[in-house]
């Protein structure tokens, strides 16, 4: 024996008082905006009528390991920051600021990979630069004429006053008083 739709139908009692027949006992026939997801809702108007999904956002995943870690602390404690203040930078020789070519030469050397470093471009590939170093940063712009040029430009500026100015910015942020002070750096205690 086939039970047909009108035997499935339950009699439902709006609100108003009127009676209304819905395919679904426990919900009434006049749907309003009933889910609501990114940004959109869908109407139902009534439990026969087709649902339509909303357009589905492209999502993209891609493996940050431990170098997130690492660039969380990296701009934490400042450091691109204090190398691109205390470096001469030109913009009209470079895509990248000295900061961030450091920050890529630490990723990169902290990716436990043992490559050339004319291939940092090809590491950073399958990684999100844009998160990692900077919104502006694409791969390609990590090649080794870039990072050679931040290189001579900390040569040329002194990387021992530059390290020291970085420890104090980060011991400032990070909170730590020096408790004692060497000021004469030619004395060495055994």
């Amino acid at each position: 024996m086939a039970i047909s739709k009108q035997q499935l139908q339950w009699t439902h009692m709006d609100i108003d008082g009127s009676r209304s027949l819905s395919d679904f006992p426990h919900l009434p026939l006049p749907l309003k905006v009933f889910f609501v997801f990114r940004g959109r809702s869908l109407k139902i108007s009534s439990p026969s009528a087709e649902m339509i999904m909303p357009e589905q956002t492209p999502y993209r995943s891609q493996v940050l390991d431990h170098l997130g870690l690492v660039a969380g602390m990296f701009d934490e404690l400042g450091i691109g920051d204090v190398i691109d203040q205390a470096t001469q930078q030109n913009p009209e020789l470079r895509d990248l600021t000295v900061g961030e070519a450091v920050k890529a030469m630490v990723l990169n050397g902290l990716g436990l990979i043992n490559q050339a470093l004319y291939l940092v471009p090809r590491f950073f590939q399958t990684k999100p630069t844009y998160r990692l170093i900077s919104p502006r940063v694409v791969p390609e712009q990590l090649n080794d004429d870039a990072r050679g040029r931040a290189l001579e430009t900390l040569y040329a500026d002194g990387v021992t006053a530059l390290y020291s100015l970085i420890a104090a910015t980060a011991a400032e942020r990070l909170g730590l008083a020096p408790r004692l002070a060497h000021l004469d750096p030619h004395e060495r205690s055994c």
